[in-house]
């Protein structure tokens, strides 16, 4: 019988709610509900391995840019917390911190920034491209074994984007807890499981899905997560992505119409720039322009559409969190 990972709520195993066959793996998994906590996760419950983000799950462009240090702009995520987080300075360390862009800025801002990630192709891109040196190929929990050990202590401890991937987000958001300081800060975004980017792209996409993503967040879901692992001063804002955003799902929703993601986006590559890897492409300058007229172009005319789901579906794409700890267990 499935338990709920943030409550132990147990429900029985008929009562999934959604099956689904990852494209990746081909190995099914049913969505579960618990009606106790409001989290929602899938069964089998598991993360994947690192080599699972460093193959670059084949067409998803996002993790190709990030393994290149492609990326110059921050996110809605980032930028908020630079808004509203209350300390201006201090040490933090960002888990899953990617390429280190983010951690790249906050330095820029005055931060003493350390990183974390088990891709260590983002880590590679941290050290030699952006020379982040305080920036590892860790797991959390062995980091937080490390830090115990050395002494070492932060001021904020960041998580962007990294809940929806774990499988034991107690122990996950506990190790965390134990290397902030009394009076520390921790602050993290999640995909919105009722959000815009769900109801356009709609059922059996690569968005939000296992193996990737064994975890999906309600605002409700997060708080009692926050609440329970301590952080009862906690803030969650909802975020809206950009309109060109919207695009990029409804591109998926109207591939999926002609069968499989991930084929369909091989053999569009295939056609218009004789390979099938999108990463040969984005790193090719010449074809890289080619490649992002017709994704504008694209995108222009998907405009209309795009606006009216804007205008029917209301909810935000991304939930941002932050809290302070204001005592130790």
């Amino acid at each position: 019988m499935p338990s709920c990972p943030l409550c132990d709520t147990r429900v029985e195993a008929a009562n999934h709610i959604e099956s689904y066959v990852s494209p990746f793996n081909n190995e099914e998994y049913k969505l579960y509900h618990c009606s106790n906590c409001d989290l929602q996760w899938w069964e089998p419950l598991r993360s994947v391995s690192p080599e699972f983000y460093e193959q670059e799950l084949e067409v998803k462009e996002g993790y190709i840019l990030l393994h290149e240090g492609i990326d110059r702009k921050i996110g809605k995520n980032h930028e908020v917390f630079f808004k509203y987080i209350p300390l201006k300075t201090g040490r933090l360390l960002d888990i899953g911190c990617g390429d280190g862009l983010f951690l790249e800025e906050a330095k820029r801002r005055g931060y003493e920034v350390w990183g974390i990630d088990i891709d260590r192709n983002s880590i590679r891109v941290c050290q030699e491209k952006r020379g982040l040196r305080n920036t590892f190929v860790m797991a959390p929990q062995d980091f937080a074994e490390f830090c115990q050990k050395e002494g070492l202590k932060f001021d904020i401890i960041t998580f962007f984007e990294v809940l929806e991937h774990q499988d034991k987000i107690i122990e996950f958001m506990e190790a965390a807890k134990s290397i902030l300081k009394l009076g520390g800060w921790i602050a993290g975004s999640v995909p919105n499981r009722n959000g815009r980017q769900v109801k356009i792209v709609g059922k059996y996409t690569i968005i939000d899905f296992p193996p990737e993503h064994p975890l999906r967040f309600s605002s409700v879901a997060l708080s009692n997560l926050l609440y329970k692992v301590g952080f009862h001063n906690h803030h969650i804002i909802p975020l809206y992505l950009s309109i060109y955003e919207d695009a990029y799902y409804l591109t998926l929703r109207l591939l999926r119409l002609f069968g499989d993601n991930i084929k369909n986006t091989r053999k569009i590559c295939y056609r218009l720039f004789g390979s099938e890897s999108l990463r040969d492409i984005l790193k090719a300058p010449a074809k890289a322009r080619i490649y992002n007229t017709i994704k504008y172009v694209k995108n222009s005319l998907l405009m209309p559409i795009v606006l009216v789901f804007r205008v029917i579906y209301r909810e935000s794409h991304v939930l941002y969190f932050q809290g302070e700890l204001l005592q130790k267990n």
